[in-house]
């Protein structure tokens, strides 16, 4: 048990399985860390589309002229393709995005078998949400001149607050769930005697 935990891991398995254990937060977030370089590449790619959409077109007031024009076209722009990059990925039979296979991580429902594109959307439009609610609270704070509403503040405070609860979840539990993990019903696992790999089976389908 003691070097278990030395190790990141705990004794508990997903589904019982004896393949796999809960992925921790080192990890996990060394996984985010290297989708978030692929996510910094396609934001530089599209403000390089959208400056040169502007120096040539003008074209910025129909998609940014107001909070809420600015909001859906935040999310449809940037938001969005990101929660699909993720559904797509983690939906597959890899289960897992590009960083989490660089570190040898899938994503399984809770009693460790696969997961659908249902349940990797869900997972991943909750685990973006803090991102979302923080746009919102921007745009509304750039168009609010010198009397911010009080309700854009709470935004910020519910955008950072429900992100710490994510990590504190995700430290803090036993299977290392955060509450998007839990409602969607979803486990990040690593595989035990297993080189990651791509081609990992699943959990649930590997033979003792």
């Amino acid at each position: 048990m003691k070097q278990q935990q030395r190790s990141g891991r705990t004794s508990r398995k997903p589904g019982g399985s004896p393949t796999a254990d809960y992925a921790g937060l080192k990890r996990r977030l060394t996984a985010f860390a290297y989708d978030y370089i692929l996510i910094a590449i396609y934001i530089g790619i599209l403000a390089s589309i959208g400056i040169a959409v502007y120096l040539n077109y003008g074209i910025v007031e129909p998609l940014f002229g107001n909070p809420v024009s600015s909001d859906v076209s935040a999310f449809v722009l940037l938001i969005l393709p990101v929660i699909l990059y993720f559904t797509w990925q983690e939906g597959s039979t890899r289960a897992s995005t590009w960083g989490k296979r660089r570190v040898g991580l899938r994503v399984s429902a809770a009693d460790g078998r696969p997961i659908g594109y249902g349940q990797a959307f869900m997972r991943s439009l909750l685990k973006l949400l803090p991102w979302q609610i923080g746009h919102t609270a921007v745009f509304q704070l750039i168009n609010a001149g010198d009397a911010v509403p009080l309700w854009v503040y709470l935004l910020f405070v519910a955008a950072y607050g429900l992100a710490i609860v994510y990590l504190v979840a995700l430290w803090r539990r036993p299977d290392h769930r955060t509450p998007y993990d839990v409602i969607a019903g979803t486990a990040v696992i690593q595989p035990i005697d297993a080189p990651p790999s791509p081609d990992t089976n699943h959990p649930s389908e590997r033979k003792r």
